[in-house]
């Protein structure tokens, strides 16, 4: 089969000042983390035009937003099959260091892999030398296995090995990340999720860190509850507790609200969102707030019938007094 080759560009012209806009979620190993922190996260994924949640299986899931300053330039030569994906990225800005990314993907569906018994991988380099990569094998109809390698130019910054088991109504999964024999240091997590009903799922993680300076663990419970056209989760535990809750009016709206207190940091923070869809003048409206007094918008407007979009987006802060404006431009 021939590939097909898709040309994209982005450019954005920005303010001249640059915020940092709150990163919400937190990172774990784990997939429960990885899963619920998708409805904790949910006002700022709307900001971000991230638009359905995805599978709690599907691997990590980072949230945040990057300041913006300055005038940049991405260009992605893209050529893929069914199965094979290779992308390159030229990356040129004012502001950061310009730079290059070779992508390469493997994928195939969960069936076709299992009959197969073929890895899917995922590689990405950039011109700094940086390597991150991913692989996962099914070894069996129930259990797969994950490795995760990324490395900092020269040096090894993250290596992980994960072994899931897929029961009919649970899922359970054991992480280790990091080892290391001659420091005597490791992280290993243990998460386990029951569904109690169609609407209600439990779960559970325990994460353990040894190292020669110290050593402990962290116990987290957490809940999700879904009803036809909404989703309410819970979870709590040494770090601190968040609770969201996210509702879907209609087609063309919806909203999501986001509670976070931590302990660690002593601080309480409220985020809500929304996104609004017009199909007939063929734009999506995104904004959000919180109590940190940032409040931020996105607009996209789809040029038919050119292939591009035009999006518009500002952010306030309030408490810092600082502003954020951008316009791009999306071809492809």
């Amino acid at each position: 089969m021939f590939p097909v080759l898709m040309f994209q560009t982005v450019v954005f012209q920005l303010g001249l000042t640059q915020i940092k806009l709150p990163r919400s979620g937190w990172k774990s190993p784990s997939t429960l983390a990885f899963w619920f922190s998708w409805a904790v996260c949910w006002p700022c994924h709307l900001a971000q035009g991230v638009r359905t949640p995805p599978s709690p299986r599907t691997g990590p899931l980072r949230a945040g937003t990057r300041g913006m300053d300055g005038s940049q330039t991405q260009a992605v030569l893209t050529a893929s099959t069914v199965t094979a994906k290779v992308s390159h990225t030229f990356h040129l800005s004012a502001v950061a260091p310009s730079n290059y990314r070779f992508h390469v993907e493997y994928l195939q569906s969960d069936i076709d892999s299992k009959e197969t018994s073929s890895p899917m991988l995922i590689g990405e380099m950039d011109s700094s030398g940086s390597l991150n990569a991913h692989s996962l094998f099914h070894l069996t109809e129930r259990i797969r296995a994950k490795a995760v390698f990324q490395t900092q130019q020269s040096q090894f910054v993250t290596w992980q090995f994960e072994t899931e088991y897929r029961g009919s109504d649970f899922t359970a999964a054991v992480t280790m990340a990091n080892p290391d024999v001659l420091r005597e240091s490791v992280i290993m997590v243990a998460h386990f999720l029951q569904s109690v009903s169609p609407q209600l799922v439990l779960g559970g993680e325990l994460v353990y860190h040894r190292g020669r300076a110290e050593e402990g663990g962290i116990l987290t419970l957490a809940g999700q509850y879904s009803g036809p056209n909404w989703v309410a989760t819970v979870n709590a535990g040494k770090g601190g507790a968040h609770a969201s809750y996210y509702h879907r009016a209609n087609k063309q709206i919806q909203v999501g609200v986001e509670f976070e207190a931590s302990t660690r940091t002593q601080e309480t923070t409220f985020s809500f969102g929304y996104q609004m869809e017009l199909p007939e003048a063929n734009m999506t409206f995104r904004g959000m707030l919180d109590s940190r007094c940032i409040i931020g918008g996105v607009l996209e407007k789809r040029l038919c019938p050119l292939p591009a979009t035009l999006i518009m987006g500002a952010f306030v802060n309030h408490r810092g007094d600082k502003l954020q404006v951008g316009l791009g431009v999306n071809v492809g």
